[in-house]
């Protein structure tokens, strides 16, 4: 029993114990509460007209000594917000930027105390202390007062910036923006005022007809002080009714025709066949696909002319509550929207039209309206106003169509049609790089199947190759395989890293070829060497830039750079897309070289300004629905992209394949990683067991240096370097844990690593299976892998 009870009495020792232990003193708070009533009771004592007690008569004017009247307030209220932070939370959550600045702000107010004040070391309780003499005194050693205030002022700036911790000129953009939305939020303001204006003018009683003597006498007063009568010349009211009699012409409405399919080009478009459409088109061994694989355009949607007439009576019925002077002359009619076409009465401002957008959607029940204000080419303001029978542009119609036909570039693509149903097309030679932006399901990726497809439809394998970077290993593995590639799709982003590197080598060996030559670019090139040594032109298609900046931002980003800059002359292109538009993701330094931008449908007004540089993509309804800026237009073109679908796409494809093999041109396996010195691969690529490795390790499928020892009976070291050579090159996957190392290329894409020549062919040898004590992830005697 006594054993027990001692036992039970150290138990309940510890739990006093422990309880002692999880409740420590509260510093902070004690700490909090004394600075806030310091500075409470100073600030009180500061203000005191009769100073009393020891803190009036000695606290306070001591401090009014140090630092002057308005530093001893300032420090007050530093005492009361340092207390506040000491109750909120611990010391270690309150930013080192706030206690910077607040020191220099208080610094700049006892300087600038003194300096305004003059200095005056027996009254310094009149400027800013002693303190602020001493500062003040070191600022005019410097020079005249201006200068002091200069360098207080940009203080003041410094200060600001550390406290708020946001860059200057991120703060700059935002107040531009901010100013902007105020603006326009004025001249809404303004708007609706002057219509209640004029509904208030037009529900109140006219009283003056009741008293027609006093108008007359009216009348007379004013002849006799003008020498003529009032009635005899009313100019502007005879102007205002002749402008409003001149708008109200018959509108205007331009409908879409059927477009006649044209037949495809043939040798660059110059010359049309006599064939049928439908048939293909011989480049010698090679045939282009005939336009008969896509589907037929379906017929255009009902357009309702009475639904024209109402959208025209509530545009200009909720101009004319806004008191806007306008009326609609020409209607556009598109596959997406139609464009109403507004003139403006003279006197009235475009950014009232502007402001005045969501008011339109809302009176027109339309999903969002844009306006265009002006048209380019013409005196009128853009009403954009979605159809409610939306119609679907197929890539054949754009295919058969007229410009697509005659136009003599090999890299001339798809695009879609306008607000007018214009088929529209561009040259991705004359942009040289494009740049694709928009938010999940807004047609991106249709929009780049379009673009591939239409460029297979006009050049032939020999004329055009292709580097498709899919890091979504869905969009465009559809590709995978035809003549065009220049290398197997591209699905992991390290790998995307060497392609690009294989890329930026390929692009310095096209341009040694054009100095040997005396050509200028690839154009000047195959003119002067034969048909059999002509330069393709190549097309680095990037789906979706975000995932490689977050895994290899450093090499893509300069890859990119250097490709963007130098390869137009030599004929390689990139077009790069993104549903992450973010300053993070599409850089400066990407931005700068890419002026040609499509914008797809976005969230927000930043994604639309970091794509376009301009505003106008957030109001885009979706589904193909893009703005279209190329390099040489100041304002973006709104159109409806076409839409391919998959089982066009997997047609065409299989019609090329079966014609012939690709022959894989760019060799990413063959080019070292980034850096100076190349961290030692260049030796491990120039192994003698660097080959035979690669065929062993893709043979099995297994990757490990133990298994490279074994088989081939060489070193650890050497092993290690050519296991981390094919890392390097995208061939084998990083080191997981006690994983073995994944083997990302196959058998078949084993002959574009070495550039389509293998010095064995692979054999039944490269099929060897080991058995699975051999398959380990750590070597055991060295005791890495």
């Amino acid at each position: 029993m006594r054993k027990t009870r001692s036992t039970t009495t150290k138990r309940r020792t510890t739990r006093k114990n422990t309880r002692k232990k999880s409740n420590p003193l509260p510093v902070l708070d004690i700490l909090g509460i004394a600075f806030i009533v310091f500075g409470l009771i100073t600030l009180i004592t500061l203000f005191a007209q009769k100073p009393c007690g020891v803190v009036g008569e000695t606290i306070a004017p001591a401090m009014r000594d140090l630092v002057g009247g308005f530093g001893a307030c300032m420090l007050s209220l530093l005492s009361i917000l340092f207390g506040g932070f000491c109750i909120v939370g611990p010391l270690g959550i309150i930013k080192r930027n706030i206690g910077i600045g607040s020191v220099m702000l208080f610094l700049v107010v006892t300087g600038w105390a003194s300096l305004a004040t003059d200095i005056r070391w027996d009254t310094p309780a009149v400027g800013g202390g002693y303190l602020g003499n001493v500062l003040a005194a070191i600022l005019r050693k410097l020079g005249p007062d201006v200068v002091g205030y200069i360098i207080l002022t940009a203080v003041t700036i410094i200060a600001a910036i550390i406290i708020i911790d946001i860059p200057l000129a991120n703060m700059i953009d935002r107040l531009r923006y901010a100013w902007d939305d105020i603006s326009a939020a004025a001249v809404e303001r303004a708007s609706e005022r002057d219509a209640k204006r004029a509904r208030a003018a037009k529900e109140k009683p006219a009283k003056v007809k009741d008293e027609p003597e006093a108008n007359e006498s009216r009348k007379r007063t004013l002849a006799s002080i003008f020498g003529k009568s009032v009635e005899e010349n009313p100019e502007e009211i005879t102007e205002k009714a002749a402008v409003i009699q001149e708008v109200k012409a018959p509108v205007k409405i331009t409908m879409p025709t059927p477009l006649k399919p044209e037949r495809p080009p043939k040798n660059g478009g110059s010359d049309h066949s006599d064939t049928d459409i439908n048939d293909p088109v011989e480049h010698g061994e090679f045939q282009l696909p005939p336009t008969s694989i896509l589907v037929e355009p379906p017929p255009p949607p009902l357009r309702m002319e009475n639904e024209l007439q109402d959208n025209i009576e509530i545009i200009e019925r909720t101009l004319e509550e806004f008191k806007v002077t306008a009326n609609v002359v020409e209607i556009a009619c598109g596959p997406t929207v139609a464009r109403y076409e507004i003139q403006l009465a003279p006197g009235i401002k475009v950014n009232k039209i502007v402001g005045l957008a969501d008011n339109l959607a809302m009176r027109l029940a339309a999903i969002d309206v844009r306006v265009e204000a002006p048209i380019p080419g013409k005196a009128a303001i853009g009403v954009e106003v979605p159809n409610k029978n939306r119609g679907i542009v197929v890539l054949r119609e754009i295919v058969e169509s007229k410009a697509f036909c005659e136009a003599t570039s090999k890299l001339t693509f798809a695009l879609g049609k306008d607000v007018s149903g214009k088929c529209i097309v561009a040259d991705l030679a004359k942009m040289p790089h494009m740049l694709v932006g928009g938010a999940t399901n807004a047609g991106k990726s249709i929009g780049l199947n379009s673009l591939i497809a239409s460029l297979l439809f006009r050049a032939t394998p020999d004329e055009l190759k292709l580097v498709l970077i899919d890091p979504k290993r869905v969009e465009l593995s559809l590709f995978d395989g035809i003549p065009h590639l220049a290398c197997p799709v591209v699905r992991d982003a390290k790998q995307a890293a060497s392609v690009f590197r294989a890329v930026v080598q390929e692009m310095d060996k096209r341009y040694e070829l054009l100095t040997r030559v005396h050509a200028r670019n690839i154009d000047g090139y195959n003119d002067k060497v034969p048909p059999e040594e002509k330069m393709p032109y190549m097309v680095v298609v990037v789906d979706e830039l975000c995932d490689l900046m977050m895994q290899a931002a450093a090499e893509v980003e300069a890859s990119i750079q250097r490709i963007t800059q130098l390869a137009r002359a030599v004929g390689i292109h990139v077009v790069i897309a993104t549903q992450r538009p973010s300053v993070d993701v599409i850089t400066g330094v990407i931005k700068a070289n890419i002026s040609s931008r499509i914008a797809f449908a976005v969230s927000a007004q930043v994604d639309s300004r970091t794509i376009l540089d301009q505003k106008g993509a957030e109001r885009l309804i979706g589904r193909g629905d893009m703005l279209f800026l190329p390099i040489d237009a100041s304002k973006p073109t709104r159109i409806q992209g076409c839409y391919v679908s998959e089982n066009e796409i997997e047609e065409l494809c299989e019609f090329l394949k079966d014609q012939r093999k690709p022959v894989y041109t760019i060799q990413p396996g063959m080019v070292p990683g980034g850096g100076s010195g190349g961290d030692g691969f260049d030796d491990a690529f120039a192994d003698e067991f660097y080959e035979p490795s690669v065929r062993f390790v893709v043979g099995t499928g297994y990757c490990s240096t133990s298994m490279l020892q074994r088989k081939f009976k060489i070193g650890y070291t050497r092993a290690a370097r050519i296991v981390d050579a094919m890392e390097q090159a995208g061939i084998v996957g990083a080191l997981d844990g006690a994983k073995p190392r994944q083997v990302l290329i196959s058998k078949e894409d084993l002959e574009s690593v070495f550039g389509g020549k293998l010095s064995l062919p692979m054999d039944d040898e490269d099929d060897y299976v080991p058995p699975a004590e051999e398959i380990k992830p750590y070597d055991e005697e060295e005791g890495e892998e």
